[in-house]
């Protein structure tokens, strides 16, 4: 890469991507771009795999590294009031509410942006227009990128949940059935709609689409799209977390039940 190529790569514009992101999303869903569905099925499967089998060990090792480190920490913290009974309760919301969508899902978000962001500006060069791009290529990728994300999210979810069941007797809970006890009493079906929001709905839609972005940047500017999909992804997704979060809880007034 050369340096005018490094520097575009960099000098991106967070609103102007934003705007095309939204722009894109919507031409995504007209009715001019339905014709595309009916070719799903030749891209599901490649898709399907690499999001899916594919990321089976990044999903499994990253929850698993997140429930096992999240557990120690609020065991040893909690055992300093001999409170370590609430670990459960404690653990599962902080995997449920922010630390699975901002550490699991947006790790997953920002691979998926990745690949999505190098196929555009390779892709982009066999249609007419952006919205030509857009209405031929966007659908079917992005509904497989949703249906992946839920199976992605319901196993990263059972994997570090089971991780911080597993360890917490080791780490100073009094058993597995005190730490799953604890869990059971705190989990509302609001946390619940809150985990599956942000890694179904929110940060793949947004992973995918400022992949889209990126790489249409990059095929007009000649640069290398992933960093600026990465950047965006997770930019864009720290803030749209944040967003869902104050939604839910801002003053004990929340949006989702």
């Amino acid at each position: 890469m050369n340096r005018g190529s490094l520097l575009s790569a960099h000098g991106f514009s967070p609103l102007s991507n934003f705007g095309m992101a939204v722009k894109l999303f919507i031409i995504s869903f007209s009715p001019s771009s339905w014709h595309s569905a009916r070719h799903a099925g030749r891209v599901f499967r490649k898709y399907a795999l690499w999001m899916g089998v594919y990321s089976f060990a990044l999903v499994g090792l990253a929850a698993m590294s997140i429930g096992g480190a999240l557990t120690l920490e609020s065991v040893t913290e909690l055992k300093a009031f001999g409170a370590e009974k609430l670990s459960g309760a404690l653990i599962s919301l902080g995997l449920m509410r922010e630390m699975g969508p901002l550490t699991v899902s947006l790790a997953w978000c920002v691979r998926v942006s990745a690949l999505i962001s190098e196929e555009t500006k390779y892709f982009r060069a066999d249609f007419k227009s952006d919205k030509e791009f857009a209405q031929n290529y966007i659908l079917p990728r992005y509904g497989t990128t949703m249906l992946m994300a839920t199976c992605m999210g319901a196993y990263g979810l059972l994997i570090g949940f089971a991780t911080a069941t597993l360890v917490s007797p080791f780490f100073g809970v009094n058993s597995m059935a005190d730490f799953l006890d604890s869990a059971r009493d705190v989990i509302k079906f609001k946390d619940i709609s809150i985990y599956f929001i942000k890694l179904i709905a929110v940060n793949p839609t947004i992973g995918f689409f400022m992949g889209i972005t990126a790489g249409l940047n990059a095929y007009r500017t000649n640069s290398q799209p992933s960093p600026e999909a990465i950047t965006m992804t997770f930019l864009y997704g720290y803030l749209a977390n944040l967003m869902v979060t104050i939604a839910a809880f801002y003053k004990g007034q929340n949006l989702l039940g």
